[in-house]
């Protein structure tokens, strides 16, 4: 379940990769999907009951698993207007899958728009399916805050249970390379995750977690590192936790979800890069310098904190002043997701380690 490169999503719909069902199934799968979705939203009293039964039963091992739900292990919970049991991740879809809107929850939770905030299909009939996780404690949420908080990305990896997040195990390690996605299903490049939301972007990697230990299994082990926003490209290649400037381990096979947090955050060693807040260096060689304060320069804000060499101190400070001058780097909000009518959304991805963008 756990090899060296990135972990991917492999063919959900219960075949070898690139199989495809003949034409003729998977149009009769289709309309015995639509007529049992539509018993179940549109009968009257018991029957409602059963015909909703009958949906559950059959998507359980096929239709919930293809369409915007690509990932096995989806139930329904509730149809539209009644209430979703579930700890995990909440998809509100339409009677084929096709869309999905995402929540992460954990508890009861109504199936309907107005929790999930928009409507791509107006007037036809939904579900709500869950993906069961683990309960993620209230520690692991505030340390996502934080790792939010100063703009870094929480990047989820699996490795074995006894794994930390000392300079040994580093190799023990394996990204679980997820494109992330907003509440609409549309993915987003991890670069562009910071001008988001922050109540967004902690949505966003609790589904991540939700997938991944899906991905892994019980038994094996996931840390978060802190780490700065990049491409596709980087997102598969391993990371020492020295050069990350957050680290923790989140579930342990033993221990279940926790928030196992490294007691030093790690300040950066590229400037123009620097973190607010209070970081060291990793590195006891190098010196912790306030790149907004040094050589007499002013910059607006809080203290910003690099690690440097002492020897470069003197003479990198007028560069990297003036570099983040001139250059400065900024965060945008993104404005609230909305899907149009008619556009087909996807749960996110595995990227594969060979795959070029």
């Amino acid at each position: 379940k756990c090899f060296k490169g990135a972990m991917t999503i492999s063919n959900a719909a219960h075949g070898p990769p690139g199989f495809q069902r003949p034409k003729s199934r998977r149009l009769g799968r289709a309309v015995f999907a639509a007529a049992l979705g539509a018993s179940a939203t549109l009968l009257p009293g018991h029957y409602v009951d059963v015909a909703f039964d009958a949906v559950d039963a059959w998507t359980a091992s096929s239709a919930i698993t293809s369409g915007a739900l690509p990932l096995g292990g989806w139930r329904l919970c509730a149809r539209e207007g009644g209430r979703c049991n579930c700890v995990g991740t909440v998809a509100l879809h339409s009677l084929l899958a096709d869309w999905t809107m995402l929540r992460h929850v954990n508890g009861s939770i109504p199936c309907g728009v107005a929790f999930f905030g928009d409507d791509p299909r107006p007037n036809l009939p939904k579900l709500c399916s869950c993906l069961h996780s683990v309960p993620w404690p209230e520690s692991l949420v505030e340390g996502l805050n934080e790792t939010i908080s100063r703009s870094l990305l929480p990047r989820v990896e699996a490795g074995p249970p006894e794994a930390t997040c000392s300079a040994e195990d580093d190799g023990r390690w394996t990204p679980c390379s997820i494109l992330s996605s907003r509440h609409d299903g549309s993915l987003v490049p991890d670069r562009l995750l910071p001008r988001l939301p922050v109540e967004e972007q902690r949505d966003m990697a609790l589904r991540k977690l939700d997938l991944c230990h899906r991905l892994v299994g019980p038994d094996q082990a996931l840390r978060i590192l802190g780490v700065w926003p990049t491409n596709i490209q980087m997102g598969v290649v391993p990371i020492k936790a020295s050069s990350a400037p957050l680290c923790a381990v989140v579930y342990s096979p033993i221990r279940g979800a926790v928030w196992d947090s490294r007691a030093a955050i790690f300040c950066p060693t590229e400037p123009p890069k620097c973190l607010e807040g209070s970081c060291e260096c990793a590195d006891t060689s190098l010196s912790r310098i306030d790149l907004r304060r040094r050589d007499g320069a002013k910059e607006e804000g809080p203290p910003c904190w690099t690690c440097l060499p002492s020897v470069e101190n003197s003479a990198s400070a007028s560069s990297t002043s003036a570099e983040m001058r001139q250059s400065p780097i900024r965060m945008t909000p993104i404005s609230s997701p909305s899907t149009p009518t008619g556009v087909r959304s996807q749960v996110p991805v595995a990227a594969a380690a060979s795959e070029n963008r």
